[in-house]
């Protein structure tokens, strides 16, 4: 069977991460991103993690792994260096829960695959664990193509299609205009200064 990728809201959700090392570091600041309430379970956790700790960004609670650290937690990370511990979390994981464990992927329902964001977009690479090198290797090359150019420029088509939205023009009319904004042309501020204040005028017609 195929996994099925999906863009899943968190925020607000409870999170538990078991493991205090360098993976479950870049769990940690990955997910602090969405907005989740975040709980660290490890005796011990690196530097990075400590700080975000003093800063109150998380929950650090310094002990070995019991199957109540999970019972109410939305999203669980097994991520500890020892796979007895990470067997364990999965087994202790609700039946509604995401479960990913890191050193096997399969034990989980849930794959953290390679990715990046330029503002409102957001790009993944998988590769189910085949190669993880492979998917890294892939994403480097789709973020050196999709650069920070495209924090504006996917703002500037938000907004164009709001306006659009609330314009009296034609549906057809509509798609051809957000068809002919996908040209490079309208990677220049100036372009969507001028398109932007246009189509603001179409909108108050």
């Amino acid at each position: 069977m195929s996994p099925l990728p999906l863009t899943v809201d968190l925020f607000g959700k409870r999170a538990v991460i078991v493991g205090g090392g360098r993976i479950a570091e870049r769990r940690t600041k990955t997910l602090l991103e969405t907005g989740v309430t975040l709980t660290i379970i490890s005796p011990n956790v690196t530097d990075g993690i400590w700080e975000l700790y003093e800063q109150a960004l998380i929950d650090w609670q310094p002990k070995l792994f019991e199957e109540k650290d999970v019972s109410a937690a939305f999203i669980i990370i097994a991520a500890t260096n020892d796979p007895k511990v990470n067997c364990a979390v999965c087994e202790a994981a609700g039946s509604q829960a995401l479960v990913n464990v890191v050193d096997n992927p399969k034990l989980g329902n849930v794959h953290v695959p390679s990715h990046f964001k330029r503002g409102k977009l957001s790009i993944s690479v998988s590769t189910s664990g085949a190669s993880p090198l492979l998917a890294k290797s892939i994403k480097n090359d789709l973020a050196a193509k999709y650069d920070e150019r495209y924090v504006a420029y996917l703002d500037f088509l938000y907004e164009c299609r709001q306006l659009l939205q609330s314009s009296s023009l034609s549906q057809d009319k509509q798609h051809q205009i957000l068809s002919t904004l996908l040209s490079e042309v309208y990677m220049k501020p100036e372009k969507q200064t001028q398109t932007l204040n246009w189509l603001r005028v179409e909108a108050e017609k």
